[in-house]
């Protein structure tokens, strides 16, 4: 057996239902907050919940919106059959969570060359590609990328999601698919495309705050009872991914021209190079056997993950290798303290400062090239870069 076939979705997602057994976790919401009444019309007692469900025809469960960070959890004690809006739903009072520890069980730099560990035509974009995805799960960045076909953009953020459920990907994405998915910590819409009337401006509203990264988005496109969808998107990272404008017919609506100016101007853009070469299953047939042999394998990831989130900084303190911020390369506001962010992740991956340098010479080069295909041989043609603030 590979190495890379630990990675396989088949494996992963073997590894996934067996150590998520019986249990409730993010993939199981089904919806934003709602306000249910556990008492009577006379004598009401109001909790807003989230509603969570295991299969489309099994029970709802209502989690109480301040016990959200304790998932994956398993249900001790719950209050049966609480009616609202037509529905019932079972009202959890007690339960076990099932957080897997953290611990430094590897460092940053093994973490980053084991993860999807597959053969690829361009190493150094695919190694770039893994530090901003885990510099989303572990800090705060919104971004996007484009690259050809077969690079690998889903790959890194499936195999996070199956291990850790804390990442998940959204393709063809509208707000009405959006709005089960943000209490993950990471999130990447593949394909934003075709968006119309109330679609279009609802995600452009959720693209301008997020981008902004602000702590609440309320949207404004539709109501339920009189009020307003608001969503906590105070640790959400953002990724926008699609292909290289030239893999599309040239009627395609391009991502920089789908919505006012100010949204891609909040997301700093990347072009990366090359595709994973190695050819694998993904699917094989002995993917229990191999997700038995590795479970302690992928646990070590899983803890180690958890401690970066609330450590990566601690170990950034203790590798002084200085780079050059966003802002001293020219970069508007917005894009420049995204860059830094992924600067501070490539810096915890780097050996040297040499390594650094380079590593960051060459995602500020990937920067360039995305500017070049939109713009053409001058990167910085085109409209200049709006940065009003959010009122």
């Amino acid at each position: 057996m590979s190495k890379s076939q630990r990675f396989l979705y088949g494996c992963l997602r073997a590894f996934n239902e067996k150590h998520y057994a019986g249990l409730l976790s993010d993939a199981h919401i089904i919806g934003g907050r709602i306000q249910i009444n556990l008492g009577t019309k006379d004598d009401p007692d109001y909790s807003v919940v989230y509603p969570l469900r295991k299969t489309p025809t099994g029970k709802i469960w209502a989690l109480p919106q301040e016990h959200l960070e304790a998932l994956p959890i398993m249900v001790t004690k719950f209050k049966k059959d609480v009616a609202y809006n037509q529905k019932v739903y079972e009202y959890i009072t007690e339960y076990k969570s099932a957080k897997f520890r953290e611990e430094r069980v590897m460092g940053f730099r093994q973490l980053v060359d084991e993860l999807c560990c597959f053969e690829h035509s361009s190493p150094i974009d695919f190694i770039l590609w893994k530090i901003i995805v885990l510099a989303g799960v572990c800090g705060r960045l919104v971004c996007r990328v484009s690259s050809q076909p077969g690079f690998g953009k889903d790959s890194v953020v499936n195999v996070i999601g199956d291990l850790c459920g804390t990442s998940v990907i959204v393709h063809k994405p509208t707000m009405a698919k959006l709005k089960y998915v943000l209490t993950n910590k990471l999130v990447m819409l593949n394909e934003l495309a075709n968006l119309k009337g109330d679609d279009r401006e609802a995600m452009e509203s959720f693209l301008l705050a997020t981008g902004a990264l602000s702590n609440v988005f309320e949207n404004n496109s539709r109501s339920v009872e009189g009020t307003k969808e608001t969503y906590n998107i105070g640790k959400l990272s953002l990724l926008l991914t699609y292909n290289d404008k030239a893999c599309y017919p040239e009627n395609y609506v391009y991502f920089d021209d789908m919505f006012n100016q100010a949204v891609p101007d909040r997301f700093i853009p990347f072009q990366f190079k090359g595709r994973i070469t190695e050819q694998l299953n993904p699917n094989p047939p002995n993917a229990a056997a191999i997700a038995d042999q590795n479970a302690e394998y992928y646990k070590s990831i899983v803890r180690t993950i958890m401690w970066y989130r609330n450590h990566w900084y601690e170990e950034i303190a203790l590798k002084p290798c200085g780079f050059k911020c966003g802002a001293e390369r020219g970069l508007p506001q917005r894009w420049a303290s995204n860059f830094d962010t992924i600067s501070h992740f490539i810096t915890l991956y780097s050996e040297n400062a040499k390594e650094n340098a380079a590593l960051l010479e060459t995602l500020y080069d990937r920067h360039l090239e995305y500017q070049k295909q939109i713009r053409g041989a001058d990167p910085f043609g085109g409209p200049k870069f709006t940065e009003e603030l959010i009122q």
